[in-house]
């Protein structure tokens, strides 16, 4: 299956959806246990650390995790797909406008 693809091209594909997949993970479980912890040490008001949670969202880590993780499926199962011919029927454009 991994023949068809490029050993570097999936290795540097399997890198980037890595780290955006931790990004993702730092983003929902880590992000928000920091924030409340500046609020608990006073280093922050809560109306700072709500203010930061608005800016970068938990719920987009989820987001990160799930398109790159999806990615990376889709990425390993291209090449093989991409060899099946699959049934379809040619329609010429002219028979689209008719």
């Amino acid at each position: 299956m991994l023949s068809t693809i490029p050993t570097g091209q999936f290795i540097g594909s399997t890198i980037e959806h890595f780290v955006f997949f931790v990004a993702g993970a730092y983003l929902v479980f880590l992000w928000p246990r920091r924030i409340e912890r500046q609020v608990a040490s006073a280093k922050i008001t809560r109306e700072e650390g709500d203010a930061k949670l608005k800016k970068v969202r938990p719920w987009f880590g989820y987001f990160l995790m799930v398109q790159h993780r999806d990615d990376l499926l889709l990425s390993s199962l291209r090449a093989p797909l991409a060899k099946q011919k699959l049934p379809c029927k040619e329609v010429s454009l002219s028979a689209l406008w008719a």
